[in-house]
């Protein structure tokens, strides 16, 4: 995996095998690395936010 990739389907996938129905915090750091300046970090929020939903339903 390269830096900064979290494979999401993996780790709340093993969540919910083994049964965690807690919460799940994430925060969206940007750092001017790999150009992250340009990225629009709301829109990128609420795709992340709407991508992990269906896991947790």
């Amino acid at each position: 995996m390269e830096d900064g990739i979290l494979n999401f389907d993996h780790i709340l996938g093993a969540l919910k095998k083994h049964g965690y129905d807690g919460n799940v915090a994430l925060e969206y750091v940007c750092v001017n690395y790999r150009g992250c300046y340009d990225i629009d970090v709301i829109t990128e929020t609420l795709k992340l936010k709407q991508e992990l939903e269906g896991y947790l339903t």
